[in-house]
């Protein structure tokens, strides 16, 4: 039996050349069909996005570390946040056009009004001292008590009264208030006969803005009683090894960022222009809170300083704008943002100072940079790969709660506590380490700096202090909702008015 395929090559060695060529021309025999749309129910087709699943990890988390602040801080990362212009002293045209324009759009200096705040008493002081948590609490006394107590209160008293004025979701003052000038009680301040937070259960339910598909995971959170014991969850007492000292501070002068004066202005900045002889540009749109990191440092003249994860940049160009750095090393292992972080001294930064080795920009891997360099910069900034919870939120693309991003984000507070552990190994005796994040998250904030001071003092010998900061945000509470519950460093938290943040940023100095 002749095999068709056969036949059909034999006929067409038969036909003319022409006739072969009309059959052998190609035709799609089959028709494509259009896909149809696959019906899913409202409130399932977002299971798998990551910016969902990050707002059910922070509504599982932060709303109990928080308390009654949590809807106001979810509505600020939701909401589009305030801009800060940090002028770029390298380039001629900012210190007369620039300056200008921004205060004619309604832009004060942040850096100017805090050392205003400060005055010469805090900054001029060279007197230091060393507290430690014995001296505030006794092992066989109440966790709080005496004026540890009032303090507590008259903070969380301090944070509700400023987020009161942030949006509508506060409660309003009485008139007998308003009389004696002072605010109402905050509700979940007021607990019932039985002992119970009636009054903060019913504000929860009207107010707390719920992820889709968690409604039966808060319900059960509400009626198991777990916001009741948040206070005692949220007050935790430094560890009895770590000392919190006291140090001065000083606002450089030639760090300038500029903010729209009125708190609910999210309006952004003019567009950024180049100068024409240096082509540089004049000012770095940023997070202004990101800011305070480089505040903290105290940067002062001819240090060496160390940006153990500089990219993108702003942190770096911020620090160079103070004009005092001996030498700035700007370190990114990831290649893509290594380049991204040279582009941005290139647009900020003049070439000789990139030339004559003044920035010099290093691939290293950060956790093992101590090692490499130890005992080698005066000062170090470690502002760490964190959850990004403002981005998380809001940005589907490369964010931390993808699916495939899991172990990754699991990993964050090891990788966190050994790239502190680094900055205080590169670090000289008598430096200073800022360590700073972009989460609300206690667990990469306050326990990554106790653990690395423990892991410090016991695998490499070296022992190291939380300084006190609270000058610093002292000074710029008036333009920063700062949380008064950390235990080591100090918190920016976002909001409907002052949407800067979130920031967190803490000072060690290693003692040896």
């Amino acid at each position: 039996m002749i095999c068709l395929r056969t036949a059909f090559n034999n006929r067409l060695q038969r036909l003319p050349a022409t006739k072969t060529q009309c059959l052998l021309v190609p035709r799609r025999w089959k028709k494509t069909k259009s896909k149809k749309k696959k019906y899913t129910k409202p409130g399932t087709q977002n299971r798998s996005d990551p910016t969902v699943l990050a707002l059910r990890y922070f509504d599982e988390t932060y709303q109990v570390h928080f308390g009654g602040l949590w809807p106001i801080i979810r509505l600020g990362l939701l909401s589009p946040h305030k801009h800060g212009a940090l002028l770029n002293n390298y380039s001629a045209r900012a210190d007369s056009i620039e300056v200008q324009r921004l205060r004619q759009f309604g832009a004060v200096d942040i850096v100017e009004e805090a050392a205003k705040e400060i005055g010469p008493s805090d900054v001029h002081s060279t007197e230091s001292h060393s507290v430690k948590d014995n001296d505030l609490i006794q092992e066989n006394d109440a966790p709080l008590k005496g004026i540890q107590e009032m303090r507590r209160v008259a903070s969380m008293q301090a944070n509700y009264q400023g987020f009161d004025q942030l949006d509508s979701l506060s409660t309003s003052t009485s008139g007998d208030d308003k009389q004696t000038g002072l605010k109402e009680t905050p509700p979940h301040l007021v607990e019932s006969e039985e002992g119970k937070s009636e009054v903060e259960k019913k504000w929860w339910e009207d107010q707390y803005i719920i992820a889709p598909g968690y409604e039966a995971k808060m319900e059960s959170l509400i009626q198991g009683g777990e916001f009741d014991n948040r206070q005692s969850r949220t007050s935790v007492q430094p560890a009895s090894n770590i000392s919190i000292i006291n140090a001065p501070i000083k606002m450089n002068p030639n760090l300038r960022c500029y903010v729209h004066q009125d708190e609910g202005n999210i309006k952004r900045f003019p567009r950024v222009k180049s100068d024409s002889t240096s082509g540089l540009l004049t000012y770095y749109a940023m997070d202004a809170a990101s800011v305070l990191p480089v505040l903290a440092l105290d940067l002062r003249m001819d240090e060496t300083v160390l940006d153990l994860c500089a990219a993108p940049g702003g942190k770096s160009v911020a620090m160079l704008q103070t004009m005092h750095l001996g030498g700035l090393e700007a370190n990114e292992p990831n290649k893509s943002r290594r380049q991204r972080l040279r582009s941005v001294f290139n647009s900020y930064v003049p070439a000789s100072m990139m030339d004559s080795g003044v920035v010099n920009v290093s691939g290293e891997d950060g956790q093992e940079l101590g090692d490499l360099q130890p005992n080698s910069y005066d000062k170090v900034l470690v502002d760490v790969p964190c959850t990004t919870d403002r981005q998380s939120a809001l940005v589907p693309t490369n964010n931390i709660f993808n699916l495939y991003r899991v172990k990754e984000r699991q990993n964050l507070p090891k990788l966190q506590r050994n790239l502190l552990c680094s900055a205080l190994q590169a670090v000289k005796p008598g430096g200073d380490v800022v360590y700073s994040t972009c989460t609300l998250s206690r667990l990469q904030n306050d326990d990554v700096v106790e653990n690395a001071i423990s892991t410090c003092r016991s695998q490499y010998k070296i022992q190291a202090n939380v300084v006190d900061l609270s000058p610093l945000t002292s000074a710029l509470d008036k333009v920063f909702n700062f949380w008064k519950e950390c235990t080591y460093g100090q918190l920016v938290l976002p909001g409907l008015k002052r949407n800067f943040g979130p920031m967190y940023f803490c000072k060690l100095r290693r003692i040896k």
